[in-house]
């Protein structure tokens, strides 16, 4: 159940930017999500609007994008997508010396509001 962990981690964000800019309300969020990550995106999505009920973004819109892994090999300089969705191995020279680009973390990508 991380989902909840992980949708309270990012409402503090969403406060902490909007205190920042000075919105005062949301019309739309756009959430980035890994596949690597392993969250439940429709658990995730309802404990983000639950924590956000009665707030700055009441009836906003959220986004929620599928981010596919990316990675860079160490040994060859291969970088792009992993052919399957949980091999951690280069798919042009089979080593194990990879980064992680994309695809392992989620993030709040973008917010519309005034």
């Amino acid at each position: 159940m991380h989902e909840f962990s992980c949708a309270q981690y990012l409402i503090k964000v969403i406060h902490q930017v909007c205190e920042k800019y000075e919105i005062k309300k949301i019309y739309k969020i756009s959430i980035k999500i890994g596949t690597l990550t392993l969250i439940n995106k429709e658990q995730f999505l309802f404990w983000l609007k639950e924590g956000l009920k009665d707030s700055l973004m009441e009836n906003s819109e959220i986004e929620a994008i599928e981010e596919k892994p990316e990675i860079e090999c160490k040994d060859c300089g291969y970088y792009g997508e992993i052919k399957e969705e949980f091999s951690y191995i280069c798919p042009k020279c089979n080593s194990f010396k990879i980064l992680f680009k994309k695809g392992d973390n989620y993030y709040l990508e973008s917010i519309e509001g005034e």
